[in-house]
């Protein structure tokens, strides 16, 4: 049961840093967009290698 309610946490996760994603793509601040994007990414990443 810990297992699959810790994949859901994650995928939520994944899940709200796509959605920030999303925003730093219209943001107008480069670097916090840079940021969101690498942090989308490597959620993505880290949720990918361990499913």
């Amino acid at each position: 049961m810990g297992r699959i309610k810790r994949a859901l946490s994650e995928l939520a996760d994944a899940a709200t840093y796509r959605t920030a994603f999303l925003w730093a793509e219209g943001s107008k601040n480069a670097v916090f967009s840079s940021f969101l994007r690498f942090l989308a990414l490597y959620t993505e990443g880290v949720f990918l290698l361990k499913s």
